[in-house]
């Protein structure tokens, strides 16, 4: 009995292990196919290669599918051509074929040819020729991959963008809104003031009877999605934000982050949506993370910005470069996240960088600090509203002729926050736009407000929340059907500039790949009680 039990035990194991290993070889051989798609590399690690009906030769990433056909594989334009979708989806048979709209033309359908199986499809790689054996488009390769290694792509595209994201449900969709702990109530309650009611108006328009205007790509017979709204509020310390975040997540699983407010670091946030491969769109933060990875968007550096405007600018500075720069802060993340960044950006530049952190109650600390600023040194102010408020009780030396201040940490500070001792003096670090053309640039969303009874209470932000919705309608509508994480996206870097700037920032754009939509600025001062702009618009 005992030798029969144990003959069992090691069949079963076996098994087990045989099991795993076939499961194991499923994962090796999905995870060549992305990388010959993404990266252009081989399993054997030899560069993909291909030629091009012109006989131009490419190869490794500059032959790599994702470079025309992108992530998604829903393609896209490229030149004046456009890009066939080869998600899984639009290749293999299905119930129904979707429909993707035509980039160019987004009220145009596109509709396409009919399924693939693995051996024509096959043929096709190799040869850039149809299903009807008419020649693909002069940039579509002809690929030189043995069977091995064209099963590997197959198995690939067999699962690429072959089912919808999380938050996606057959009549709705689901976004979430993060706001962290320590932002003031005032402004918590205008994010979700102005979310609710664009969801809300924005759902009802899509209802029959609603008056919503529809391009021709609208009318397509499909189900329109209502809009749901999760809103996540983090509790305590940023350490343990990963966690309540996972817990939302799995409470109730959404499409994408939209927008999101912050007085501190963003980075938790930044790393749960990277890792859960979550588009994050657009939170309101005054720091954001620095690196640019694939799902987190933002409007700009926020304080890190700012620090590379004013190096930029003190480089032109030759005659007139401070001898010293001393950087003042309370040391949070913010501020410390600005003054770390200038230390970066001023490396090699010749200016020394003194540090003096504020640790005692306002006024003490800063009016130890201004006294003691010698001759050659001039001060950069990474402060608060609070300390600002305390630095006007102060009389700056009679020797300083300038001083710095970050205008995102003022909370994009007007004339009456500075003293007639401190105006004169003082240069602000300036990422928005000025004078009359930010005027411009906001009087839509006043009139978008009015319409709908709501209070201006903070212009930044306000107008940041209203983009924020814009770009969200405008990529989700050309999408369609295809609700796929990745496929957002890439909408969000093709569309975000069809969307009208109606925010404060000077200038918005995003190419493939960038993360930051704003990244220009000015230095700015005060003349007759109007900030107007002391230098040109800088690009860092």
């Amino acid at each position: 009995m005992i030798q029969k039990w144990k003959i069992a035990a090691g069949f079963a194991l076996l098994v087990l292990l045989a099991s795993a290993a076939v499961s194991a070889s499923a994962a090796d051989v999905l995870e060549q196919g992305r990388r010959i798609y993404q990266e252009g590399l081989l399993p054997s690690g030899k560069p993909l290669q291909g030629i091009r009906f012109d006989n131009v030769p490419v190869e490794g990433a500059a032959a790599a599918c994702i470079g025309c056909h992108r992530r998604s594989g829903l393609g896209g334009v490229e030149g004046n051509s456009l890009v066939p979708p080869i998600s899984a989806p639009f290749l293999f048979p299905g119930d129904e074929k979707p429909t993707v709209s035509d980039p160019r033309y987004p009220a145009r359908l596109v509709r396409l040819h009919e399924s693939y199986t693995d051996a024509s499809l096959a043929k096709t790689i190799r040869t850039a020729e149809t299903l009807a054996g008419a020649k693909m488009n002069i940039m579509m390769p002809r690929y030189a991959l043995n069977d091995r290694d064209m099963h590997a792509l197959t198995t690939y595209l067999h699962q690429l963008s072959g089912a919808v994201s999380p938050g996606v449900g057959a009549r709705s969709l689901k976004f979430a809104l993060i706001i962290a702990s320590g932002v003031e109530a005032d402004r918590r309650q205008v994010l979700l003031d102005m979310v609710k009611t664009y969801f809300l108006h924005r759902n009802v328009s899509w209802r029959p009877g609603g008056r919503h205007m529809r391009m021709g790509a609208d009318l397509l017979d499909r189900t329109e999605r209502e809009w749901q709204l999760a809103v996540w509020e983090l509790q305590g310390p940023e350490q343990t934000w990963g966690k309540q975040l996972a817990a939302y997540y799995a409470r109730e699983p959404v499409f994408a982050v939209i927008s999101g407010l912050s007085n501190t670091s963003w980075a938790p946030v930044h790393k749960f949506c990277q890792h859960e491969r979550m588009p994050c769109l657009f939170p309101s933060v005054d720091l954001s993370a620095t690196q640019e990875d694939l799902y987190p968007f933002y409007f700009s550096k926020g304080t890190a910005l700012e620090a590379e405007l004013l190096a930029a600018y003190l480089r032109t500075q030759t005659g007139q470069k401070p001898h010293t720069l001393v950087q003042v802060y309370r040391d949070d993340a913010v501020s410390r996240g600005g003054a770390e960044a200038l230390a970066h950006a001023l490396a090699g530049s010749g200016i020394k960088l003194k540090t003096v952190i504020l640790k005692d109650a306002a006024p003490n600390a800063l009016s130890a600090v201004v006294k003691g600023l010698s001759s050659e040194e001039t001060p950069m102010f990474w402060l608060h509203p609070s300390d600002l408020a305390a630095l006007n009780e102060l009389t700056p030396p009679a020797q300083l002729k300038a001083a710095y201040f970050s205008a995102v940490l003022a909370k994009d500070p007007k004339p009456a926050l500075f003293s007639s001792n401190w105006k004169p003096i003082a240069h602000l670090l300036y990422p928005f736009e000025l004078s009359n053309q930010r005027l411009a640039r906001v009087s839509a969303m006043k009139r978008w407000l009015t319409t709908y009874n709501l209070p201006l209470v903070d212009e930044r932000l306000q107008s940041e929340v209203l983009f924020d919705m814009f770009l969200l309608a405008g990529t989700t509508s050309q999408m369609l059907d295809n609700l796929y994480r990745d496929y957002l996206v890439e909408q969000v870097e093709s569309y975000l500039g069809s969307v009208i700037n109606l925010t404060v920032y000077p200038s918005l754009g995003l190419s493939t790949g960038q993360r930051f939509v704003s990244k220009s600025g000015y230095i700015a001062h005060f003349d007759n009680n109007k900030l107007v702009a002391e230098s040109g618009r800088i690009v860092p």
